[in-house]
Parts: C-alpha cells; structure tokens; sequence
C-alpha cells in the first residue's frame, strides 16, 4: 500500500525512513530536543551515539503529509509548497 492510499481518515505516522541525512529530527517516545541525522544504511539510522530502526516515528510538528505523495521534512519543503500543504 502506498502512502496517499491509507486506511482511515489519518495516515500512517511519520517515520525515520521518511527523513534524509542532515535534517533536524525529533523521535517520539523519546523526550531528547533535535537529533541530526547522520546516515541511513540499510533498516537502521545513525546520530550521534544513537542507532535507531528507520521505522521508529518522528514528531508530526516537523512534516507534511501530502506534498509529493506522501511524508516529506518541512525544511525540504519550498515556502510555496508549505503554503498549500
């Protein structure tokens, strides 16, 4: 299933696999501030003393859904495309 054809009204959480290295994220459940990423290989996401599976969701405050199909980081987003999301 493919992210604009979810079940519901709300799609799935955001998550680390929608998210490119050096982008400012903050991970849910974890109560830590702002955590650069710094690379992705394979199922798992490095920062800094952290490794994290690329499944695990990030905070909603920091994305978009529906611009380009799906989840995109909102500092990727041009101020046209923040508008209208």
């Amino acid at each position: 299933m493919s992210e604009t054809q979810h079940k519901g009204s709300r799609p799935e959480p955001p998550r680390l696999y929608h998210c490119e290295p050096g982008q400012s994220i903050r991970l849910t459940g974890n109560g830590q501030p702002y955590r650069t990423l710094i690379t992705k290989i394979g199922n798992y996401a490095y920062f800094d003393r952290l490794t994290v599976s690329v499944c695990h969701p990030v905070h909603e405050d920091d994305m978009k859904y529906g611009v380009g199909g799906g989840w995109r980081h909102k500092s990727v987003m041009s101020a046209q495309e923040l508008a209208t999301a």
